[in-house]
């Protein structure tokens, strides 16, 4: 399963991203389907991948998309 999120920049820094995409993941990891998540962030976006580490995401691979560039695919399995 892949997972995405975008927050206003008003919002940055203040843990918001961390505390949905924890909460998000606690629901899917739940669910007995559910093996790996996947997410990708962009390299220019260090943010966004501090929060997914901080969820115990692991680069897996990378990817290029024409909006953002370059971009590293993370993965938490259960």
């Amino acid at each position: 399963m892949e997972i995405g999120y975008g927050l206003n920049p008003d919002a940055w820094g203040q843990g918001y991203a961390t505390e949905a995409v924890g909460a998000l993941m606690t629901a899917l990891l739940a669910r007995p389907e559910v093996r790996r998540v996947t997410a990708r962030t962009a390299r220019t976006n260090p943010a966004s991948a501090r929060v997914l580490e901080k969820l115990g995401f692991v680069p897996v691979g990378a990817a290029r998309d024409e909006a953002d560039g370059d971009l590293t695919l993370r993965a938490r399995a259960k």
